[in-house]
């Protein structure tokens, strides 16, 4: 399923970023997000992989979450495990390239929550 053009900048103008991610089949998924002069380690992070890029598409993989503070900086690890990136594949060919989506949002201590980051998460098949 393809996006809309407009999508990256509809994400952009609610205050998140377009990050397109890739993944080889059967690695674990990790990602380090770097909040630079922030304290955001009694924020509340969700968000994981979908089938479409709509909200209301299921949440076929959700990220796990760790925060900690480093200097002045909050340094959050996004991973999956490498089995649940397996079931993301649901028995398609191994070989091919799976586009799905994700989102990670973000719930500041008495804040709002905003999505930080969105786009593809593809699946490579190496």
């Amino acid at each position: 399923m393809a996006v809309p053009a407009t999508w990256p900048r509809e994400i952009a103008a609610a205050g998140g970023a377009y990050w397109p991610l890739s993944l080889f089949n059967d690695e674990p998924f990790v990602r380090v997000v770097t909040y630079e002069g922030v304290d955001y380690t009694t924020a509340v992070f969700e968000g994981g992989v979908r089938a479409a890029f709509e909200e209301s598409s299921p949440m076929l993989a959700p990220f796990d979450f760790a925060a900690e503070l480093v200097g002045s900086d909050t340094v959050v690890t996004v991973s999956i495990a490498e089995y649940d990136i397996g079931i993301l594949r649901g028995g398609f060919d191994p070989g091919a390239i799976e586009t799905l989506f994700f989102n990670i949002k973000c719930t500041p201590d008495g804040g709002d929550k905003l999505t930080h980051f969105a786009g593809e998460f593809k699946l490579q098949g190496a």
